[in-house]
């Protein structure tokens, strides 16, 4: 029915290969264009591409010198991708764990205060999905409050708004994932953004300098091209979750202004049993590939429940349709 790859193929408004070149493997241009690129999406002033996602966020990390003593300690969910504990745990940093709610995916601010101790430095916020809302707002509130860094992993958000204020905008650093299941990508690649001109400095010179953990160029151009039809991918991201609506799939979808969700994702029971049904129909899901770290109520109860549905770009509505009615039969 569908590809049993469920990093779906990739769909560009045109066909933005034949704007690539020889030369773009070399051209650095590309790199500063994109940057400020992303810059003017998300209104921030300062962008850095990177290799990836996880790495812009170790840079972070190490420009905040959250590192500099061996009892330090960061906040983080206990559930969504574990770049942070990942990085934290090559970093000798020690995470403390809050739990997340049901209806954003991220992190409960009530958990936080708790958890905050005289080594604590750092509140680490993941944007699951693309979430922004009140929660975000009382999370950064918190962090203000304890003088600590607030890091914002928005991976999953490029495009999100929240009272008028892009993802990525309400930490002291953040970054985006250009990774093959996002909205916009590149198969790999990542970026850092920051209004904070010293942090962005140091960031720098770490990623350009000292470890070498830039973007190429010719992935620049590449995600380049795709920004400049950028409304044109939301609008699709948002037709495919609306047909799921219309054939009757209650998906998840979070506060942001514009509904953004980076996944079509059902929320079940019986998810285990659902999702071997539809990967034996080749209809491509991802279940169990989030985990809980330490087992919290309500991260435990999500890991159970979560499952993502095909999102293609490229999906038509009858091959929705087949999807609604597999769920139907078989989640009971």
């Amino acid at each position: 029915m569908l590809s049993n790859n469920y990093y779906y193929p990739t769909v560009y408004h045109d066909n933005i290969f034949t704007s690539l070149s020889q030369d773009d493997v070399l051209n650095y241009d590309n790199v500063a264009l994109l940057e400020q690129k992303i810059c003017d999406i998300v209104g921030c002033k300062y962008c850095i591409t990177t290799c990836n996602g996880q790495m812009a966020l170790y840079a972070i990390m190490s420009v905040m010198n959250i590192d500099d003593n061996e009892n330090n300690n960061i906040i983080i969910p206990d559930w969504s991708y574990p770049a942070f504990y990942l990085n934290a745990k090559h970093m000798n940093i020690k995470c403390k764990f809050a739990d997340i709610k049901k209806d954003t995916l991220s992190m409960n601010p009530d958990d936080i205060e708790s958890l905050i101790d005289e080594n604590t430095k750092a509140i680490c916020f993941i944007n699951h999905l693309g979430y922004l809302g009140e929660d975000i707002v009382r999370i950064q509130s918190i962090a203000k409050e304890h003088n600590l860094w607030f890091i914002e992993d928005s991976a999953h958000a490029l495009g999100s708004i929240y009272n008028g204020k892009h993802a990525g905008t309400f930490g002291d650093m953040s970054i985006f994932s250009f990774s093959g299941s996002k909205l916009i990508r590149s198969g790999e690649g990542g970026c850092i953004c920051t209004n904070n001109e010293e942090l962005y400095k140091k960031a720098k010179y770490l990623v350009r300098d000292e470890l070498n953990l830039t973007m190429s160029p010719i992935l620049a151009k590449l995600l380049y091209e795709q920004l400049s039809n950028f409304d044109w991918y939301m609008q699709r991201n948002k037709e495919i979750r609306d047909i799921y609506k219309k054939c009757g799939v209650p998906i998840y979808e979070n506060t942001t202004d514009n509904n953004f969700s980076l996944h079509v994702v059902y929320m079940t029971k019986n998810a285990y049993k659902l999702f071997p049904k539809l990967n034996n129909m080749n209809i491509p899901c991802r279940y169990m590939y989030y985990r809980s770290l330490t087992h919290l109520p309500v991260a435990s109860e999500v890991e159970r429940e979560y499952l993502e549905l095909p999102c293609s770009l490229s999906l038509t509505e009858n091959e929705i349709k087949k999807i609604a009615n597999a769920i139907r039969l078989f989640d009971r």
